[in-house]
């Protein structure tokens, strides 16, 4: 996550451009065990100060949260 962070803050601070908001979604919470990273062991977003989200698209659970933030952040 770190490089894709990294490539897309380069790309994000071009000239003549307003930022783009960043919220990181960690996805599958109804996956307990199938997923490759666990919601206590999330830390890189929380140390850069950005917004964390758990969302789950098979249980509908964040997703509309999710991109009513995005939203938000986008129209000010």
């Amino acid at each position: 996550m770190e490089k894709w962070y990294d490539a897309f803050m380069a790309a994000n601070s071009r000239k003549g451009m307003a930022p783009l908001p960043v919220i990181v979604a960690g996805t599958k919470i109804d996956d307990t065990k199938g997923r490759e990273i666990q919601t206590k062991d999330v830390d890189w977003p929380k140390k850069k100060g950005l917004e964390y989200r758990e969302i789950s698209s098979k249980a509908n659970f964040g997703v509309t949260e999710l991109v009513l933030d995005l939203l938000k952040a986008l129209l000010g």
